[in-house]
């Protein structure tokens, strides 16, 4: 098995990011209708290729209440730490809100052929993409899915089948 061929491309998709189709990436959410739009994500992996992503969630981790308390381990009278509801309710609020900063940061690294309703150009930022979460959960949760398959980075092979 040649490893390079294998996994080198894949990895390096994942970490510098690649260009993609928005209707691929798009494909499954309801209501995105037009195959033959032209727009185009550059996205890059949601896992262990992407040191951006990594770092990113580790920081975002340590604001946590409970992983705080856990990381801490036991008190001074060797007890296990509690975690109370607060803090655990806390940290589910505050997660989703984290994990969409992550990926706006550190995988979607850009995109082009995205327009607002009057078809003006939208240029591309991360605090923007925050904001388009928010409003599209559904675009936020074909992003995330689509990254975290690893057969959607093995662009030789993908450009192999545009070849053939």
């Amino acid at each position: 098995m040649n490893l390079e061929k294998s996994f080198g491309a894949p990895a390096r998709a994942e970490r510098d990011g690649h260009w993609f189709k928005a209707v691929d990436v798009f494909k499954d959410v309801p209501g995105f209708i037009d195959a033959d739009d032209p727009a185009e994500i550059k996205l890059a992996g949601a896992g262990m290729s992407n040191p951006n992503y990594l770092r990113k969630v580790r920081d975002e981790l340590s604001k946590s209440d409970s992983f705080r308390k856990i990381y801490k381990g036991r008190d001074k009278k060797g007890r296990d730490k509690e975690i109370d509801s607060v803090d655990f309710l806390a940290d589910i609020e505050n997660t989703e809100a984290a994990e969409r900063h992550t990926i706006a940061e550190t995988v979607v690294l850009d995109w082009r052929g995205f327009t607002d309703a009057s078809g003006a150009d939208i240029p591309y930022t991360p605090e923007y993409m925050v904001t388009v979460f928010k409003q599209f959960p559904r675009l936020f949760d074909a992003i995330r899915q689509f990254v975290s398959d690893i057969d959607n980075f093995r662009i030789e092979s993908l450009e192999d089948d545009v070849k053939n």
